[in-house]
């Protein structure tokens, strides 16, 4: 039994949630792009231009051409994709994933509700924390086991409610520190951390997190 104790209370810690380099061949600066460059482009099958690269621009900006639109000026041997060409891939704003938060915004970042599901040997875990405003964290912990009598299906073995605070620390990129102290549960079956708990978060998306620490994914519900 009291292995089994030291199985549940891991599965509950747990849930907490471009191109070669070219030597230079003199000392002074490399020689400003051609301004006079004529590019075609390609829409609806057909080929438009020659347009210049400041009119390649306003057409980038009113979306009529894309990273993937395909484009050709002289000296290319083939059509290539726009955002693949080096003097017209600055042309681009990056739009791949959501805008950086600022540091001190992950605070905002985390309220709401988080669910997470996660494994520990035999025992199945989901919890539901929702972050206060104020600083403040409560939820709850459903812990399954597999049902030896009808394979392929859970059976729910133990649930824990619990409280606590949090605060979060800005790191570097998308990554923060959350620091969690628990201060009640319930079931002292499935024992919570008394001392705080530091978790190295990794944010995926606007509402989504991956806890680096206990490796992790967590996502908001509300």
């Amino acid at each position: 039994m009291t292995g089994f104790r030291k199985v549940l209370a891991a599965a509950m810690t747990g849930l907490l949630l471009a191109g070669p380099v070219v030597a230079q061949t003199n000392d002074g600066p490399p020689p400003l792009p051609a301004t006079n460059v004529e590019v075609w482009y390609a829409e609806n099958g057909q080929r438009r231009g020659p347009v210049s690269l400041d009119q390649l621009r306003q057409l980038v900006r009113t979306g009529v051409v894309t990273k993937q639109t395909l484009v050709w000026r002289k000296g290319m041997a083939n059509w290539a994709a726009a955002g693949a060409v080096k003097d017209m891939a600055v042309l681009f704003v990056p739009t791949d994933g959501p805008p950086k938060l600022p540091a001190n915004d992950w605070g905002k970042f985390m309220l709401g509700t988080w669910t997470t599901e996660s494994k520990y040997q035999q025992i199945y875990a989901q919890a539901n924390t929702t972050y206060r405003a104020d600083g403040t964290l409560t939820g709850t912990a459903s812990f399954f086991g597999d049902d030896t009598l009808n394979p392929g299906q859970k059976i729910l073995i133990g649930t824990n409610h619990y409280e606590g605070t949090w605060l979060v620390k800005p790191m570097t990129g998308e990554r923060f520190q959350l620091v969690l102290t628990y201060t009640k549960f319930t079931n002292p079956t499935f024992k919570l951390p008394s001392e705080p708990l530091a978790l190295v978060m990794h944010r995926t998306g606007a509402n989504s997190v991956f806890n680096e620490t206990q490796k992790v994914q967590g996502r908001r519900v509300q």
